[in-house]
């Protein structure tokens, strides 16, 4: 009767329902009783009855938390860190998040703050129970399921959060819920590495766990093993398990909170830097900006095109040869369309002083570089006013900027050249790209057959920076997964997971390495992605297919401003504007060859001497020459 909209009909046939079920049962409180409560506030939310509807939901709510069954006020919401939950945790998040939903619709009835007040912390309590049943869940995918499927309630409340912080101009809830709306499971990535460190673990125990994560990451790609590949998956769980149970601070570590406030966040911002982070909910997009001392927020209504506009936008800057003028005329047109919805309303005047913005995407936008839109007023790009950063979330963006890495001055670059499988096309370019990066640092080369995997795998455990010049994907014939190849095979996105590094930075110099699966709530599971869940704070990948002469003119003007000292991101923005200047004056433009390339994470210059062994020793000769000349000067001097 629900589904057919006949809710009078639904109520008859429930009271009958719970009535007969409270005789068999003969108990005021049963599991069982759940559905007939949810049922009944379903009913009365369709006739917008949003009184009878919370006090359904509440009765709901009762028959799975015991102790909070003797609260009589709807209003309070419960506390699950005090009570047992009885049946299943998704059933009591179901009542959650349909109570705060029918209070958020009986504020726009009435108009009263205390009904708004209530949504939100209700919705703050289902973000909780969202956190239990992530830590609950051990499989990847069982926990990617339910970030996609809990994300329509992270979109509702931060329109209750938006309605609720605009009365009041501070911006925390939005804040809150839009943070908890990204990366959680990146961000507990990056705990546990924490807690793997930091927790007094036994260093054997340490060592069994990264076998069988090795282990488990082989067998996942090779078909047949399934029994063997959840045995060891079996295995894994119980040692982590006990871990928990034996060792609280590894517990308190790798279940620490991922929420920052906006006095958090600003607290990693530097100085003339602002951080926008998005969020699209329903034809709108939020857009929340924060800079070191003011925070602002704005609910933006898309055009109903936004989605074909950014499409067809991707889809220029990815072609390849020269833009006739009808194209650069279509590139003109979207890039200022996509400025004007996306920039124009939040990034006004008086925050263009600043010199770094740091974006935060979701949904569709991933797939937008945003430096290349255009502003129309000043015909300027995004790039030539800021440099910019990427970031999953503020949580991961915080642990990103606090990574203490051990020390290292040795650049890692592998550059395979040829591929003896899958029919992947010779790479002419790649020796010359990380011969001349080589020339900015100390460094370890690797080419053709000796750019084997395994090699990369043994070699990363001591590299500053790692550089792959190499092909890439997002899935095979072979395997669905984001890959990049080397001499000998390729690496899949799980077995990445397994990379043991203390890289400050990676950069995949490959196709399509920051593109992979969008998981809606979680974000792009991409070979970038992987790279910083192995805990590299600094990624730089690409965005599309890219061509191989146009991004070694990048990479070589990137490392030629690591190697001054620059910040990463003031790098990459120097070197794109370098490759556009020298555009310009051939009367070309080509952005598929400067625009794909894109850094996330900390941005901060490089910690390592950017000076090579040869470089240094050519230095001390230089140095003992001219010492030499002068030697001989004085002598000469002191006879005559």
């Amino acid at each position: 009767h629900n589904q057919k909209a006949k809710y009078r009909d639904a109520i008859k046939v429930l009271e009958e329902c719970i009535n007969s079920a409270k005789q068999f049962y003969e108990a005021e409180f049963e599991t069982k009783y759940a559905s007939f409560y949810e049922n009944f506030g379903d009913a009365y939310l369709g006739l917008a009855n949003y009184p009878s509807a919370l006090k359904n939901y509440h009765k709901g709510i009762q028959q799975l938390l015991p102790k909070y069954r003797e609260e009589k006020d709807f209003y309070q919401a419960p506390n699950l860190q005090t009570t047992q939950i009885l049946g299943s945790p998704a059933d009591l998040l179901t009542f959650l998040t349909s109570k705060a939903n029918a209070f958020s619709s009986l504020y726009h009835k009435t108009k009263d703050t205390t009904d708004l007040q209530a949504a939100i912390s209700t919705y703050k309590v289902a973000d909780q129970l969202v956190d239990l049943m992530r830590y609950q869940h051990t499989e990847e995918v069982s926990k990617l399921f339910w970030r996609e499927n809990t994300l329509p309630m992270y979109e509702k409340a931060v329109e209750a959060a938006f309605q609720w912080d605009s009365m009041n101009g501070n911006w925390a809830n939005v804040s809150f819920f839009v943070g908890k709306s990204k990366a959680a499971l990146l961000a507990d990535a990056w705990n546990e590495r924490n807690a793997f460190a930091n927790s007094g673990l036994p260093q054997a125990t340490l060592q069994e766990i990264e076998s069988l994560k090795g282990e488990i990451a082989r067998l996942s790609q090779v078909e047949g093993n399934e029994a063997r590949y959840l045995e060891k998956k079996e295995e894994l769980g119980q040692i982590i398990a006990n871990l928990e149970q034996t060792y609280p601070a590894y517990y308190n570590a790798k279940y620490a909170t991922n929420a920052l406030t906006t006095q958090e966040v600003q607290n990693i911002l530097p100085t003339s830097s602002l951080l926008l982070e998005y969020m699209l909910v329903d034809g709108s997009i939020y857009a929340l900006l924060l800079s070191k001392d003011a925070v602002e927020c704005k609910k933006i209504l898309l055009p109903k095109d936004f989605e074909q506009q950014v499409n067809e936008y991707r889809e220029l800057l990815e072609r390849e040869g020269i833009f006739l003028p009808s194209l650069i005329s279509k590139y003109d047109q979207l890039s200022q369309s996509l400025y004007a919805t996306l920039l124009e309303p939040i990034l006004t005047e008086k925050y263009k002083q600043n010199e770094r913005l740091i974006v935060i995407p979701n949904s569709i936008l991933h797939q937008l570089p945003f430096e290349t839109l255009i502003d129309k007023n000043s015909g300027k790009m995004l790039l030539e006013e800021f440099a910019i950063t990427y970031a999953y979330s503020t949580a991961v963006l915080q642990k990103n900027l606090r990574t203490k890495r051990k020390k290292s001055s040795r650049l890692l670059a592998f550059a395979p050249v040829n591929f003896a499988y899958q029919g992947l096309e010779t790479l002419q370019e790649s020796i010359a790209e990380i011969e001349s990066i080589s020339t900015y640092c100390s460094s370890s080369l690797f080419k053709n057959k000796e750019a084997t995997k395994n090699t990369f795998k043994k070699e990363a455990g001591n590299a500053a920076v790692l550089h792959l010049t190499t092909h890439g994907g997002i899935e095979d014939s072979i395997y669905h997964a984001p890959w990049i190849a080397f001499s000998d095979s390729i690496l899949y996105l799980p077995e990445l997971y397994t990379l043991n590094t203390p890289a400050q930075m990676a950069v995949v110099s490959a196709c399509k390495t920051n593109q992979g699966t969008l998981y809606q709530g979680e974000g792009v599971m991409s070979i970038a992605r992987g790279f910083s869940q192995v805990g590299i704070p600094s990624v730089t990948a690409s965005l599309w297919s890219i061509p191989e002469i146009g991004t070694k003119e990048v990479m070589e003007l990137y490392y030629k401003g690591l190697r001054q000292g620059l910040a990463k991101d003031v790098a990459l923005q120097k070197a794109k504007l370098a490759v556009i200047q020298l555009e310009k004056k051939e009367g070309t433009f080509l952005p598929s060859k400067w625009a794909a390339c894109i850094h996330m994470g900390d941005w901060r210059p490089l910690e390592m001497p950017l000076i090579s062994n040869k470089c240094l020793i050519l230095l001390v000769v230089l140095l003992l020459f001219i010492v030499g000349i002068g030697y001989n000067r004085v002598k000469k001097q002191g006879i005559a």
